[in-house]
């Protein structure tokens, strides 16, 4: 099985749903929540990845890039 493949889609479904949260929150806090609980899921994602055998150097490398388009999401960029 390709981890990094599904680890990709993974992600994607994450941004998805994130941008539906993160659409219906206007509070700033609440934005961060919701910011907040997608990298956690995210991080155990990559964690799982990575116990599966997946590359770490890769791994790490998707989840710095994903935490990036978090950041930018949340403060509407």
């Amino acid at each position: 099985m390709d981890y990094i493949k599904k680890l990709e889609e993974y992600f994607e479904i994450e941004l998805h749903y994130l941008a539906v949260g993160l659409s219906k929150e206007h509070d700033r806090r609440n934005r961060g929540n919701v910011a907040w609980y997608c990298v956690q899921r995210c991080l155990g994602a990559t964690q799982f990845a990575e116990m599966c055998g997946a590359d770490s150097g890769t791994v790490e490398l998707m989840f710095e890039a994903i935490k990036e388009k978090i950041a930018e999401m949340e403060n509407g960029a």
